[in-house]
């Protein structure tokens, strides 16, 4: 899509170059990539892998509002594996 005048975006609430995901996006077209590192409140760190996702997909969504169309906005959340950290607001 950048070829078609497309900002393309990756998000993952994980540490900075974890899982290789900001290396593997930026080299295949994708302008910026946000982690763990680019989110302004650390009290939503879950303690084990990044930010909450409640928090972070938040986060994205703001990011999303501020970019000029058009755009690709993708997001590679915490919760897809274990483990499962819970906000102590929802246990």
């Amino acid at each position: 899509l950048k070829g078609k005048g497309y900002t393309n975006l990756f998000f993952h609430g994980g540490a900075k170059g974890t899982m290789g995901f900001e290396s593997y996006t930026l080299a295949n077209g994708f302008d910026k990539y946000f982690s763990k590192s680019d989110y302004p409140y650390g009290k939503d760190f879950d303690g084990h892998w990044g930010i909450y996702d409640g928090p972070f997909l938040q986060f994205f969504l703001n990011e999303l509002n501020e970019t000029k169309e058009p755009f690709l906005g993708a997001i590679f959340s915490l919760s897809s594996h274990q483990p499962y950290s819970i906000p102590e607001e929802f246990k």
